[in-house]
């Protein structure tokens, strides 16, 4: 029995090591594909929800936090559509909202009291569809201060 708990305990220890990793690998993958925006101030926070078994990505084009500042559409799609591509062949990208299918959120930070949510697939933004939603509200004049995203988690509940 003594045995018995000793190798539960230890692969307790290895599933825990196993997510961490997981959790790490998705770390590296956003960061080494995205280093040019990283040397321009991005930030990349990755946080778990064990009970839906999903990371949260957010990529934060703010100075210091995701509520300040941010990086112009025209200025960083270059680099995140070629990102969102190599995305969605390496992970499962789950949907922001239960309701849709793979998709992402920009927050357009307007003026400093006004601030526009845009929620759309990534395929569209892959497929430049977006430029037309952030010219319809003119948002392309406007800063984006951070993008988000949920992958599939590896753990088991």
């Amino acid at each position: 029995m003594k045995h018995i708990k000793q190798f539960s305990a230890m692969n307790s220890l290895l599933e825990s090591n196993e997510s961490l990793s997981f959790k790490d690998d998705v770390q590296d993958f956003c960061e080494s594909n995205l280093t040019y925006l990283l040397d321009e101030g991005m930030k990349v926070s990755i946080h778990r929800y064990v009970v839906s078994q999903r990371l949260s990505v957010v990529l934060s084009f703010g100075k210091g936090n995701r509520n300040t500042g941010g990086m112009r559409w025209d200025d960083i799609k270059d680099y995140i559509i070629p990102f969102l591509i190599r995305l969605k062949k390496e992970y499962q990208v789950l949907p922001y909202q239960e309701k849709n299918d793979d998709e992402l959120q920009f927050k357009v930070e307007i003026t400093s009291s006004r601030i526009d949510y845009i929620t759309c697939k990534i395929d569209d933004v892959i497929k430049s569809n977006i430029d037309f939603l952030f010219k319809r509200a003119r948002l392309q004049l406007y800063d984006v201060n951070y993008l988000a995203f949920y992958v599939k988690d590896n753990i088991e509940k």
